[in-house]
């Protein structure tokens, strides 16, 4: 009996420190993860995670501002050729009274009117795709200049390092809704070593082009950047080439990216996109596994564990009693 209970002990002990390693093994791999709402968290093995998430959506007029957040959304996700998509249709309805309109009111009203967001029963359906692919293009390195500081630093193998994001939305209007902004509301976060890290505003160089793009830097050196996430500061409004600005704002943790398309509201069908990158120095995301994440899979992952942590615990239990029956066998009084 005692060899048979030494034989459990040592099979449970060796099948723990096998997932252990396991569960080790696979933290440590770079690897990118998709939320079930557009939202994409790189994970490097050199410890820095970044995580970009399409926070809400806003569209401003001279007579009305209406918007909404992206979690709000039900999406669907499909595996394309190319990479894999989010789409999703609803209405842009006032966003008065709420956390948006709060964002909104704070940061994008500059002129500060109490009614901006006066309430009124104006919607707009749109429909919104987002779509995330490995790097294919030209550019190998990017030179990173901070304009305010004054360094400047090469950010290499843009190639391996670097995941496409394309946001687009198209709408369908039966009169003119004069001239307008749209605004893509973004939240960055990023860490090395699970301390965050500082962002900057950046130009980068290569390809006989310049980018915009925000910097991620374990200190406000250029050449200390981690990441950086950027973008042609052109976007495509119904297959004509507009300017966007962008804005950066600071939060408890990580930033909002704020961009702004301006555009002429014609009545018929209305499409803009742009398409940003992010770049994290050090990893190889061409042989990175993309895992889309959703909350069932965190149940059946949790499941699982709570599982596998019976069953250790039966397991000891019974080679307890195993072990108090041998005992008192061996006992002699």
């Amino acid at each position: 009996m005692s060899k048979l209970v030494v034989a459990i002990g040592l099979a449970l002990l060796i099948s723990m420190l096998f997932l252990s390693q396991t569960a080790y093994a696979s933290e440590s791999e770079d690897n990118i993860t998709l939320a079930s709402s557009p939202q994409i968290t790189i994970n490097v093995s050199n410890n820095v995670d970044v995580n970009v998430s399409y926070w809400g959506i806003i569209l401003s007029t001279n007579n009305t501002t209406i918007g909404t957040t992206f979690e709000e959304q039900p999406w669907s996700f499909s595996n394309t050729t190319s990479g894999y998509s989010y789409e999703s249709s609803f209405k842009l309805k006032s966003i008065s009274g709420s956390d948006l309109g709060d964002f909104y009111n704070k940061f994008l009203n500059p002129s500060k009117k109490q009614d901006a967001l006066k309430s009124n029963d104006f919607s707009l359906e749109v429909k919104t795709f987002v779509n995330v692919s490995k790097y294919q293009g030209p550019i190998s390195s990017l030179q990173i200049q901070n304009t305010s500081s004054g360094t400047s630093s090469n950010l290499d193998r843009i190639d391996a390092s670097t995941i496409k994001t394309s946001f687009s939305v198209v709408f369908d209007t039966s009169y003119p809704i004069g001239g307008y902004s749209m605004y893509l509301v973004q939240s960055l976060k990023a860490s090395e070593n699970s301390v965050g890290l500082s962002f900057e505003n950046v130009s980068a160089y290569g390809d006989n082009s310049t980018y915009s793009g925000v910097a991620m830097q374990n200190s406000n050196v250029t050449n200390n950047t981690r990441a950086l996430y950027w973008w042609n500061n052109n976007f495509s409004y119904n297959g004509n080439t507009g300017t966007s600005n962008s804005q950066i704002f600071h939060k408890e943790e990580g930033i909002y990216l704020v961009y702004e398309f301006k555009a002429a509201g014609k009545a018929g069908h209305n499409v803009l996109s742009q398409d940003p990158y992010i770049s994290v120095s050090g990893s190889n995301l061409l042989g990175s596994k993309i895992t889309h994440f959703v909350q069932g899979a965190v149940n059946y992952f949790l499941q699982h564990v709570e599982f596998l942590i019976g069953g250790f615990c039966a397991g000891a239990v019974v080679m307890m009693i195993f072990f108090v029956k041998h005992a008192r066998g061996r006992i002699k009084i």
